[in-house]
């Protein structure tokens, strides 16, 4: 029954690959639990006592209460399949709650450190330094996520209405507007992308002409992040947080911030308005005489 459920994730709910390995992963380790401290049971036969003895096995364990939370929402949504299609008579789940997990504000960069980062005499004029330039452009003047990047072809770039097709999380389509400053380091990574072409359309390619992955991303931002930057994270998520924060910061309406974002709720959004909040606080404290 796992793999009826995952191919349900992948076929109906339209999952990404990572989340469906993370169900996976969850699922599996659950199940050797169940396996190695309990008589042979069947599905129907696992009761919430069983669910909960796992739980406190991984906060033994020290798993943090983020990882529980996704481990339990990935049962849950197991046993609630189940109960759809008559396999258990009773949800194990169903009055399961989660750990509760302190809330932290998203890292960002300044805005005087991303000026410095996208100064041109950062980058090398060859395919690498131009394809590097881009990216960290992308990531910051569009806040889309590593895996949206990858999947940009160069058809889905409207040069006329300076508008760039997204094909986001489940599929979900969404079109971002770009500035018209981006087009001259636009225009010259596709020169000089073109003596790497191998028959594919995608934006973003390796030397060899193929689709670039996700590990080389993450290593160019990283690189060109290390030194210049005093925050620990420096994956290509912290550029997405900084153009969120940015645009909240400069007075945009959090309903444009997440469609722009591809956030499918208000909530996921708001809390880039701690930011500008925490902001205000140190204006306050340094400011005010009785502060």
């Amino acid at each position: 029954m796992v793999n009826d459920f995952l191919n349900y994730l992948e076929a109906e709910r339209r999952f990404s690959s990572n989340t469906i390995i993370a169900y996976s992963s969850d699922l599996n380790q659950f199940f050797d639990f169940i396996t190695n401290n309990f008589e042979k049971l069947s599905l129907n036969q696992i009761q919430s006592n069983h669910v909960r003895a796992w739980i406190a096995f991984l906060f033994s364990n020290k798993i943090t209460a983020k990882a529980i939370r996704r481990k339990i929402s990935s049962i849950k949504a197991f046993f609630k399949f189940l109960l759809m299609k008559g396999e258990i008579d009773n949800n194990p789940c169903l009055k399961l709650t989660s750990p509760k997990v302190p809330k932290r504000l998203p890292d960002f960069i300044s805005e005087n450190q991303m000026l410095s980062l996208l100064e041109a005499n950062r980058f090398t004029d060859d395919f690498i330094g131009l394809r590097t330039r881009l990216i960290i452009e992308f990531f910051y003047n569009l806040g889309i996520r590593r895996a949206e990047l990858m999947g940009i072809q160069i058809g889905d770039i409207n040069f006329y209405k300076l508008e760039l097709k997204v094909l986001g999380k489940r599929n979900k389509e969404r079109i971002i507007p770009f500035s018209e400053n981006m087009l001259p380091i636009l225009n010259q990574y596709l020169a000089k992308r073109k003596a790497f072409e191998n028959e594919n359309d995608f934006l973003f390619i390796s030397e060899k002409g193929l689709q670039i992955s996700e590990s080389a991303i993450y290593k160019c931002v990283k690189s060109h992040l290390t030194g210049l930057v005093s925050n620990n994270k420096k994956s290509p998520h912290i550029l997405r947080h900084t153009f969120a924060t940015h645009l909240i910061n400069s007075g945009a309406d959090i309903n444009a911030v997440k469609e722009l974002l591809g956030h499918s709720s208000l909530a996921a959004t708001q809390v880039y308005t701690h930011n500008s909040v925490e902001k205000l606080k140190k204006v306050y404290k340094s400011a005010h005489p009785r502060s």
